[in-house]
Order: structure tokens, then C-alpha cells, then sequence
């Protein structure tokens, strides 16, 4: 499971709102967002996906990375 499929579940089931509330870094929210964009446009590059999304090509870069990580 990646840490993405973790946080979707936890989102769906309603305990995403409470992790928030705990201290879980609300930037997730957007790294989330960022991460379904690329999965339903993989062939676009980093600065592409940038673009669309009006953020940094660094920060694409580590939202990816991160929601990929297997976690369990």
C-alpha cells in the first residue's frame, strides 16, 4: 500500500479530517491532489504538471515521491 492508497482510505472512511485535526501537515491535502492529476496524466513531465497546477516543479516532484512510498 503507498502512502497515497493510505491517506485516499483514511479520506474516504472520514478519519483523513481527523488526522488533520491531530497535527498530520494539512500540505498533504494538496499533494494528494497533485498526485491523482499525475495518475490521470502520466505523460505529462514534472514542469507540465507544474504548470497545470500553479505550483512548483519541486514541489511536484516531492508530492510524488512521497504518496508512492510503500508503506505497508
Amino acid at each position: 500500500m503507498t502512502v497515497y492508497e493510505y491517506l485516499l482510505a483514511k479520506k474516504s472512511s472520514g478519519d483523513l479530517k481527523i488526522l488533520f485535526a491531530v497535527g498530520l501537515p494539512t500540505h498533504l491535502a494538496n499533494w494528494m491532489e497533485y498526485y491523482e492529476y499525475h495518475m490521470n496524466h502520466p505523460q505529462l513531465s514534472f514542469l507540465e504538471l507544474s504548470l497545470d497546477l500553479k505550483t512548483s516543479k519541486s514541489t511536484i516532484q516531492r508530492a510524488l515521491e512521497f504518496m508512492n512510498q510503500t508503506i505497508m
